[in-house]
């Protein structure tokens, strides 16, 4: 079930936008986000679908990627490129899927200024949609 209660309502894409809004968003947050959406989808065409989901976002700068490595568990952009990023989740998230507790928090997803700029349109119509009439 999504955090936001609303669970295969909206596009994984607006999901984890919205997720990044709130907080950092973790690699089991996207999965699920996806799977919502797709409930009855093939793993192997959840798992490419989430990884392809982590590409675009990164892809179009608006979220990085990196782990809660820094000081108080704070998130730590990782330095290195993005398609190395990128082969590092998959690795971690198709080779060890049997291991949740592995893939599940081994990256995370932080909303960059330009994510904010497409995420925060979304709440405020779905703000202004939840409004009651009057």
């Amino acid at each position: 079930m999504s955090i936001s209660g609303f669970a295969g309502i909206r596009p994984p894409r607006d999901e984890v936008l919205l997720l990044g809004l709130v907080d950092w968003v973790p690699l089991e947050r996207v999965h699920q986000a996806v799977v919502d959406v797709h409930p009855d989808c093939p793993l192997p065409r959840v798992r490419q679908s989430t990884l392809d989901l982590i590409d675009e976002l990164t892809r179009e700068g608006l979220f990085d990627i990196g782990d809660l490595t820094g000081e108080n568990a704070y998130f730590v952009p990782w330095s290195m490129s993005r398609q190395e990023s990128l082969q590092r989740v998959r690795t971690a998230y198709i080779d060890h899927f049997d291991n949740p507790d592995h893939w599940s928090w081994f990256c995370w997803l932080d909303l960059t200024p330009q994510g904010a700029l497409i995420a925060q349109p979304i709440e405020d119509r779905l703000r202004r949609s939840a409004e009651p009439s009057g």
